[in-house]
């Protein structure tokens, strides 16, 4: 890398830099939220958990589809928790609550969430059955987790930024095997163009 070369670490924004990247990503991902939160089922009133909030897009997106929900937002960068909060300020308090903490020991009562949604951020999770253990026990009875990536198949993204080396790319069968394993007893897979994915599992 040449001097002063900046690379992106999307597993752990901080600082200008990291503020920066995120934005970006609430920009760049928007496609991917546009095609697959659709396409999951809604009820007025639902208690939302978005896991790995990053910049917060995904929250705005999903007050926009779930009528009267409450959202909680948790990532375990401040950069993101500051970006997030500031992205749905007008809600924060009302419908909004933004949290630090780490998927493998979320900071939340068991059976709270019908929805938990993980939008480009399976990829940093350190302990994958930890983690799917968390959100099994986080969700109500029939709660569902929805897991949207933009990349499924590890070949295809080697010029990803890996500056950590702490991406790993799992392909939709990998994640149903995960959710399985954690007690999620039906699972679905949908496709999008190109390598994006859908999987959802319901408790």
């Amino acid at each position: 890398m040449a001097e002063g070369q900046h690379i992106d670490n999307p597993g752990r924004p901080e600082g200008d830099d990291g503020r920066n990247m995120l934005l970006r990503m609430n920009k760049n991902h928007g496609y991917l939220r546009d095609w697959a939160l659709p396409l999951i089922s809604y009820t007025d009133g639902m208690n939302i958990l978005d896991i790995g909030c990053g910049g917060g897009a995904t929250i705005a997106a999903l007050l926009t589809l779930a009528k009267d929900s409450h959202i909680d937002g948790v990532d375990y960068m401040q950069t993101s928790v500051d970006l997030a909060t500031e992205t749905n300020q007008a809600e924060i308090g009302r419908r909004v609550n933004i949290h630090v903490g780490d998927v493998t020991a979320l900071p939340f009562e068991d059976s709270t969430y019908d929805l938990a949604t993980a939008v480009e951020t399976t990829y940093f999770w350190p302990d994958m059955n930890k983690a799917f253990r968390e959100v099994y026990r986080v969700l109500k009875k029939d709660g569902v987790f929805a897991i949207i990536n933009e990349g499924s198949d590890p070949k295809l993204h080697t010029d990803w930024p890996n500056p950590e080396g702490n991406i790993t790319i799992y392909t939709a069968d990998q994640l149903i095997e995960f959710m399985r394993a954690a007690g999620f007893s039906s699972t679905r897979i949908d496709h999008g163009e190109g390598d994006v994915i859908l999987v959802r599992g319901m408790k």
